[in-house]
């Protein structure tokens, strides 16, 4: 059954869900639980954002999946600035990939990767890849030693066009598991 080692990761911590699209929270929310996964919803990246930056919630928190879509919301300056610095990148409508930026920002500092929960995209655009996050990538092909973007999107980001939650939970533990040497890496890394 998939989602057995992420399952057992977690034991007693949440996934924290952001999302503001129902159809994608409902889908999300019942596969997790239907397969003993307690789960967190949120609907803005402030409300995500103030969550992760609060140490004690943010402990109990050991997975953030994150929409790339969020319509009309107001991103605190931290967003911001994780924002702007993926330059043209960061189109309208893909705001959700600000806060993915700033928790890699945060997780990827040597010594931090293990108190900052891993996270993987949920999107509903598949055009979004046409204007995908250069620099998180060629961090990821570094070190993760994958080859292209596309083993790389392939890996960290969950598409809403699966056919059902089985097929979810797969492509979730995939992602899962590549965090493992992402951390090894940071955490032997020189500061």
């Amino acid at each position: 059954m998939a989602l057995d080692e992420l399952k057992n990761a977690l034991a007693g911590r949440k996934v924290l869900i952001v999302d503001d699209d129902p159809e994608t929270m409902l889908f999300v929310v019942r596969t997790l639980q239907d397969h003993g996964m307690a789960t967190r919803l949120v609907t803005s990246q402030r409300e995500g954002f103030d969550l992760l930056n609060d140490e004690k919630t943010r402990s109990g928190i050991g997975l953030v999946i994150v929409d790339l879509q969020f319509i009309g919301q107001e991103l605190p300056a931290d967003l911001l600035t994780a924002r702007q610095a993926l330059g043209r990148n960061a189109t309208a409508n893909n705001t959700g990939q600000a806060l993915g930026y700033w928790l890699w920002r945060k997780k990827m500092v040597p010594g931090n990767s293990r108190h900052w929960p891993r996270y993987v995209y949920a999107s509903i655009s598949p055009s979004f890849w046409k204007e995908a996050e250069v620099h998180t990538e060629q961090e990821l092909k570094d070190k993760t030693g994958k080859r292209s973007t596309e083993e790389i999107r392939a890996t960290f980001v969950l598409g809403k066009l699966v056919r059902d939650g089985e097929e979810f939970c797969e492509a979730l533990e995939t992602a899962w598991t590549a965090w493992s040497p992402l951390e090894t890496a940071t955490e032997t890394a020189k500061p």
